[in-house]
């Protein structure tokens, strides 16, 4: 309440800018507390700019109240109010420079008096043994004649006396401060106790003084040096303080020291997770009875459910005044979504009944100073500090709390399975994959949509299996398959969509109703804009918890109402015209990309569930008929080769047969106009347009390759993935026939017309006979044309072109694009005719412990491509560019 009395102004100079702030009128009736009283503390202070900003204001304050001269004013809040802490020693010597020049510029140069600022991170450079030499040093500066009140005691000091205090002062000193450059401000003499604290470190500094100015060497006046800097900052972390105002550091657990992560996890353990949190505990510790803290902090501790303890005690003992969500962008320096932020203020003491909380949200504000026109003239919400022990998990609201049953009475939230290393177990469906061994697994989605997400597979094989036994990989939500939910994707504005039951990835948590009849509303609910509000007004993290997504109110009767109207007929069946989708059925007709999934039907592909897979209320399919068209041996060339019809008109006939009636020249452009090749043939798309935007939409994973020479009236040839990675020798068999028979068809064409004068016979020669070799290398697999498996052991890696198409296609298709076509100019170009977005670069996270003679790559490799036999530690490091010679 008693801040509420301050209201300043800006003076207004004769030029119109801004001048020095002086209080409004009235500003000071009934104020309850003299200004020389006013202690602020910014223990985590940067360059200043805290206590700077506080001066002018307090400089006003003490004029008015005491009728001070503005230089007298500015002396005496520098003096009694302004005191400042930071961890680094650079820092606190810019705050200080920043501190004096905002004197200066109030009241002109002159000499000021020792600024209250210290640096509480100064480290101890030697043992605890010759630290306490500065004893020895005292007992002998100190005078044993003369009058000394250094610890209360008027009369002769004996030495003895002075020796041993002075010993247990710098003992504590040094126990204190041997982890300051971890802990800094977080440091709490009243935690140490004993001779130092009792003493009072106001009294042991003045002897230091005396020590420094009889110190004979450069070694003792160093220590008696940092000896005084220490005390100076012990002192003041000591104290308390009228207000403390600071920006927090933030760092996640993860980042942190040991030394500091040991510490919070003895002091501050309901806080531990990020130091932001901890440092708001012991701002409050700072803070005196009746004292107010005021920090920018992360927000996340007010509703994150590990945080629930704290929220507790801090809602018991203390009167929450300001609630400010600032959510991300608040910074000027800092873009994006790296921090998502709050203003807290705190009173310390225990809140009355009726306490109200100034709720403001910010998080809307596209920058920082969008969200400080928000706090200035936004509206503020009143909620009851009594009702947020309401709340889920006494999560903190900037508004009021909104009465009802939650959507957890209805429904179960449950967190996905994570597998710790996602390119060895993840895949695209259309890569390939072991029924036996891999499941359909829902994935997250970019905006709400009924049935999307359902594009990937998992490993499940006993490689998981060995991963979750040790501890790397998590298997969860088992309860939820085989049945319908709602999927919401965690981050961002939670968009949803509807699982049908399958596995499901930790990023995309679902929502399976308790009573399945209640499924219409709850997605109704979960798929409209006010659910991610209601979410999102409870927990601004980056990711919510899967436990969070069910903690807000749901009216089950007024849902039911809204299902009803939206879906008369009830929610629709599964299904998708998507082909990155496992619901697609595989027509051409019924695509969102035609094209794409008639050349895919070409060489041969079919889709899930033409395959006999099958899923909730979406069963398998029959033949279509299109597979007449599809060819034998998955090799198709655009060029008509071994008796086989050019590519465009093998696929014009497939799309008549697909769209039946429908099907017209005027048809065929208007197929190539959306692909943008207007006025082009069939046949420019499938050499210029056809694999760019093959890649392009199945996310970089290409299941039909399209190899060629580098020429474009060169050989082009497309073939089916799965054929070149079929198991049992066929994958190296289709590869030889593309080489001999194919491309040797070709090369032979090309003789021939060298033989007669053709033109540009000579050139296609050149480049198709450059490909064969290049081709026959990755036939027989010599580096840098092999494949490298990093989760295979030595013995297991293939020789020559034996791909295991359960590794996916990221890995096996190295070796094509290694190779580069003859006088290849951009430096990237390979022998596909656009070369996919993918890289072997190191994968994120640690392999567990493996064998150095079957895994030597986990043994200490630097990343360099090289036949690695291994190094002398194990680091685990999961490099996969990695080439090995056959045997």
């Amino acid at each position: 309440v008693k801040w509420s009395y301050l209201r300043f102004v800006r003076e207004e100079t004769e030029d119109g800018s801004e001048g020095p702030w002086r209080p409004a009128a009235g500003a000071f009736e009934g104020w309850p507390i003299a200004a020389k009283e006013i202690t602020v503390l910014d223990p985590c202070m940067g360059s200043g700019h805290f206590l700077v900003f506080a001066l002018p204001i307090l400089v006003a304050l003490r004029m008015t109240q005491e009728e001070l001269s503005r230089e007298a004013a500015v002396e005496a809040v520098l003096h009694d109010n302004l005191f400042g802490l930071e961890i680094d020693s650079r820092c606190t010597e810019i705050a200080a420079f920043n501190l004096a020049f905002a004197a200066w510029k109030i009241a002109g140069y002159r000499s000021l008096p020792p600024l209250n600022l210290a640096c509480s991170g100064l480290a101890i450079g030697v043992s605890k043994a010759e630290w306490l030499r500065l004893a020895e040093k005292a007992a002998i500066a100190v005078d044993p004649g003369a009058k000394h009140d250094l610890f209360g005691t008027e009369g002769t000091l004996l030495t003895a006396g002075v020796e041993e205090r002075v010993k247990n002062g710098l003992a504590g000193l040094h126990d204190l401060f041997s982890k300051a450059p971890w802990l800094g401000s977080l440091i709490d003499p009243h935690r140490v106790g004993g001779d130092i604290f009792r003493e009072g470190f106001d009294r042991l500094e003045p002897l230091l003084g005396t020590i420094l100015a009889s110190a004979d060497t450069d070694e003792t006046r160093e220590m008696a040096v940092a000896a005084q800097g220490m005390a100076a900052a012990a002192g003041l972390l000591g104290r308390r303080f009228t207000l403390v105002a600071t920006n927090v550091p933030f760092l996640g657990r993860g980042k942190q020291h040991e030394t500091m992560r040991s510490h919070l996890e003895s002091y501050f353990k309901d806080a531990r997770s990020d130091l932001a949190t901890a440092m708001l505990r012991r701002l409050l510790s700072f803070s005196e009875r009746n004292g107010t803290t005021a920090a920018v902090t992360p927000q996340n501790w007010l509703f994150l459910k590990s945080y629930s303890k704290l929220r507790r005690r801090l809602l018991q003992e203390n009167t929450l005044n300001v609630v400010a969500a600032l959510g991300p962008r608040a910074f000027e320096t800092i873009s994006g979504e790296i921090v998502n932020t709050a203003l807290v203020a705190v009173t310390i003491s225990s809140a009355p009944g009726d306490a109200r909380l100034a709720g403001l949200d910010a998080n809307e504000g596209a920058d920082a100073a969008e969200k400080a026109g928000a706090l200035l003239r936004g509206s503020i919400a009143l909620p009851a500090q009594a009702a947020q022990h309401g709340n889920p998990d006494q999560r903190i609201s900037v508004g009021e709390a909104v009465a009802g049953p939650l959507l957890r009475e209805y429904a179960h939230s449950y967190q996905g399975i994570s597998p710790a290393d996602f390119p060895m177990f993840g895949r695209r469906f259309w890569e390939g994959f072991d029924k036996r061994d891999f499941r359909f697994w829902q994935s997250t989605v970019k905006e709400t949509s009924l049935f999307a997400g359902k594009s990937l597979v998992l490993w499940y094989g006993i490689r998981l299996q060995e991963a979750v036994a040790g501890g790397q990989a998590y298997l969860r939500g088992e309860a939820a398959w085989g049945k319908a939910a709602v999927s919401v994707s965690q981050m961002g504005s939670l968009p949803v969509t509807i699982s049908t039951g399958e596995a499901f990835d930790t990023n995309g948590a679902v929502i399976v109703p308790n009573n399945p009849d209640d499924f219409p509303a709850i997605w109704a609910f979960c798929s409209s804009p006010e659910y991610s509000k209601a979410v999102r007004s409870n927990d601004r993290a980056l990711k919510v918890t899967n436990a969070t997504l069910v903690k807000v109110p749901f009216d089950l009767d007024y849902w039911k109402e809204v299902a009803a109207q939206r879906y008369p007929n009830g929610l629709p069946k599964p299904h998708s015209d998507d082909p990155t989708q496992w619901l697609f059925g595989g027509d051409p007709a019924g695509s969102d990309a035609p094209l794409q999934v008639a050349v895919a039907r070409l060489l041969g592909y079919r889709w899930p569930r033409q395959t006999g897979s099958s899923f909730m209320d979406c069963p398998t399919l029959g033949p279509d008929g299109l597979e007449d068209h599809a060819d034998e041996d998955g090799i198709v060339c655009l060029a008509a080769l071994k008796g086989e019809a050019p590519a465009s008109e093998r696929l014009a006939a497939l799309l008549a047969d697909s769209f039946r009636p429908a099907w017209s020249a005027a048809r065929l452009a208007a197929l190539l106009a959306a692909v943008e090749f207007t006025d082009k043939s069939l046949d420019d798309w499938l050499r210029d347009g056809f694999f760019r935007q093959h890649c392009a939409l199945f996310h970089q994973r290409p299941f039909i390759w399209h190899i060629w020479d580098g020429l474009r009236d060169g050989f082009h040839a497309l073939v089916n993935y799965h054929h070149l990675a079929a198991p049992s020798g066929e994958g190296h068999r289709t590869l030889e026939k593309l080489i001999y028979s194919y491309l040797g068809d070709w090369i032979d064409r090309q003789r021939a017309d060298q033989a007669v004068g053709v033109e540009g016979a000579d050139a296609r020669f050149a480049h198709a006979e450059h490909l064969r070799a290049t081709l026959i290398n990755i036939l027989e697999g010599e580096p840098p044309y092999d494949i490298f498996v990093r989760w295979k052991p030595l013995h297991e890696q293939a020789i020559g072109w034996e791909p295991d198409i359960d590794d996916g296609v990221r890995l096996n298709i190295r070796p094509f694009m290694t190779a580069h076509p003859l006088g290849a100019k951009a430096k990237n170009a390979c022998i596909l005719r656009t070369t996919p977005n993918i890289k072997w670069r190191k994968d994120r996270g640690k392999e567990p412990t493996r064998d150095k003679e079957d895994y030597p790559w986990f043994w200490g490799w630097d990343g360099a491509s090289e036949d690695f036999a291994g190094g002398a530690e194990f680091d685990g490091n999961r490099w996969n560019d990695l080439h090995y010679n056959n045997p």
